[in-house]
């Protein structure tokens, strides 16, 4: 019928009338509706932090998702997340007996620790807690794991020598055996080596170590047929042996790395060797940079690498050695000369010596923290969020992701609201508030997960019309169901036509108080003649539990739990029909 044929006084009464049925039959349907509320995640650490990874370290603003980390308990595991935050934050820096390096963190990042019942000086490990880093106290104790080496011998490596272009071409055999002769060398040109102008490989050697320059240049010989010269330098007790080949210059800058601020252990070798080859590595590296301390009957390496330092760090804890690593700050002695930050890399020899401060149990090395640092600054802080175990090791300590909670392993569910400040969302929107993080007691913490925002359920009541509806009911329009949905139960819900954008925005409705429900077809309006008067919609309903808080539940609900309202037991037009009127407030 044409709107034209229909009487302006007709539509209206012909809406009238509907909308009062509607009224009349209609009972409360509560709209569960996802408000998001944004969030950040400042508990975090400084770019340059050192993470240790299976072939080394890396800066924690060098990761991508899908990297490769050490979690807290040694074993190897995928980065899933990676964090990034600029702004003003309270940092915390903790050192300890066996780390001075320590690790510098925002004051509320959370990391284990454990209560010393013993002394600074001979720690005993108590129970295990997690704190956030700035209130961490002295004398309490942090850890790190131990990365266990191979128990096999590696034998051989495949090496990718670099084609040369200019020189004579020489064929180079692709594997070199890692016998513990090489092994030393690559040590000891870690210590003592530099390559110049891309073609001469240089060991700078004392007059007391001729023999053993010689030894190594002859064994590069034997590898690469490269030729080798012995100079001294004039008014010095030291020897320089030049090896000149491009070959050997590209490969030992690629393994281990260019100037002596960016020397490291290869990829190839860190935790790839077994304990003797390991030895043999470290015996090249402290015969060169390496001395006795009688003070302390230590032998140390000293270095301006921080990866280097910490690899011969944590190596020499893989082989069972007590040792510890520490840092001078850059300085300028009386004659004027500038001096850059140095580290320090303590060991004793002895097996049985327990460096003070520090205790080795099952695995992991237990330090007394002798040191907290507070401190404000802006700055660019990040974080991971790491597999499994939720933890990575940060500068020789290990620390959680997030507020994780290792010990329990599940989200500790709180979502301090003191890491961020009040936040307008929606802005020039008719949703436009100020809102800020609230705790929360469902689910692993949006901060872990790094998705960016909270999402809470705002439930909104409004009254309409609804008939349970099966596939045999007369009148039903669900005779041509997807396949699937056939043993499902609907619901026709009728409502005022004011609410079509509340049903068409949301996909969850609480219906009979308890009936969680999914929308199956979205909502229509009918009238007559333009005219609206309702909204239609078709509701299925689901298997889960309760969403509702329930706090539109009518003031005189005869049951006194939830779960006994037969209600929540309809699974059909018949059982409906059957329980209305049967309840006070419900109209039927």
């Amino acid at each position: 019928m044409s709107k034209k044929l229909i009487p302006k006084s007709v539509k209206k009464e012909f809406k009238k009338i509907t909308q009062q049925i509607v009224r009349d039959l209609s009972q409360p349907i509560t709209i569960v509706q996802e408000s998001p509320m944004f969030v950040d995640c400042p508990n975090c650490f400084e770019s340059g932090t050192l993470v240790e990874v299976p072939w080394g370290l890396k800066q924690i603003q060098t990761f991508e998702p899908g990297d490769l980390v050490i979690d807290g308990r040694g074993q190897t595991r995928l980065v899933d997340k990676v964090f990034y935050r600029r702004g003003t934050f309270s940092f915390s820096s903790i050192k300890t007996h066996g780390n001075n390096v320590g690790l510098t963190g925002t004051s509320n990042h959370k990391i284990k620790v454990f209560q010393n019942l013993g002394t600074l000086y001979k720690p005993v490990r108590g129970g295990c807690l997690e704190k956030p880093m700035g209130e961490i106290q002295k004398g309490e104790l942090v850890s790190k794991a131990i990365v266990p080496l191979p128990l096999s011998r590696k034998e051989k490596i495949y090496v990718d020598w670099k084609v040369n272009k200019t020189g004579p071409k020489k064929l180079l055999a692709p594997i070199i055996e890692l016998s513990d002769d090489f092994l030393f060398a690559v040590g000891l040109y870690i210590a003592e080596g530099v390559t110049a102008q891309g073609r001469t490989s240089i060991y700078c050697l004392n007059k007391g170590e001729r023999e053993i320059g010689t030894k190594v240049c002859n064994l590069w010989k034997s590898i690469a047929d490269l030729n080798y010269n012995v100079q001294e330098r004039t008014g010095t007790e030291n020897l320089v042996f030049e090896m000149y080949s491009s070959c050997v210059a590209d490969l030992l800058d690629r393994w281990c790395g260019h100037g002596a601020e960016n020397k490291k252990i290869p990829e190839e070798f860190y935790y790839q060797l077994d304990r003797q080859q390991t030895l043999a590595l470290l015996f090249g590296l402290f015969v060169g940079d390496g001395h006795k301390e009688e003070q302390y009957d230590s032998i140390t390496l000293s270095t301006i690498s921080e990866v280097l330092a910490y690899q011969v760090y944590n190596l020499l804890l893989s082989c069972g050695f007590s040792a510890s690593i520490q840092k001078m700050e850059a300085r300028v002695y009386a004659d004027g000369v500038n001096h850059r930050p140095c580290y320090t890399v303590r060991y004793w020899d002895d097996a049985d010596f327990v460096q003070r401060g520090t205790l080795r149990e099952d695995g992991f090395v237990y330090q007394v923290v002798k040191d907290v640092i507070h401190s404000s600054r802006e700055s660019a802080v990040y974080n991971l969020e790491v597999q499994t175990e939720h933890s990575y090791i940060a500068n020789g300590i290990s620390v959680q992701n997030c507020i994780w909670d290792s010990i329990n392993r599940k989200s500790s569910n709180v979502f301090d609201a003191s890491f961020t400040t009040p936040l307008n969302i929606f802005v020039a929107t008719d949703q436009q508030r100020t809102i800020s993080p609230v705790s929360f007691t469902a689910g692993r913490c949006p901060v872990c997960i790094g998705e960016g925002q909270l999402f809470t359920n705002q439930e909104i009541c409004i009254q309409a019309m609804i008939n349970f509806m099966g596939s045999g009911s007369a009148g039903a329009k669900f005779e041509n169901l997807p396949a699937g949905k056939e043993g499902s139960n609907f619901a026709l819900v009728k409502a005022l036509a004011c609410h079509y954008d509340l049903l068409a925005r949301n996909e969850i409705f609480i219906i009979h108080n308890n009936i969680k429900c999914e929308k199956f077809r979205p909502p229509f309006v009918r009238g007559l003649g333009g005219e609206e008067a309702i909204v239609e919609m078709v509701l299925q309903t689901t298997e889960s539990g309760q969403l509702s808080s329930g706090k539109f539940d009518s003031s005189d609900h005869p049951f006194e739990r939830r779960d006994e309202d037969p209600r929540r037991k309809i699974k059909g037009p018949t059982d409906a029909r059957i329980l209305r009127g049967s309840i006070k407030g419900q109209g039927g």
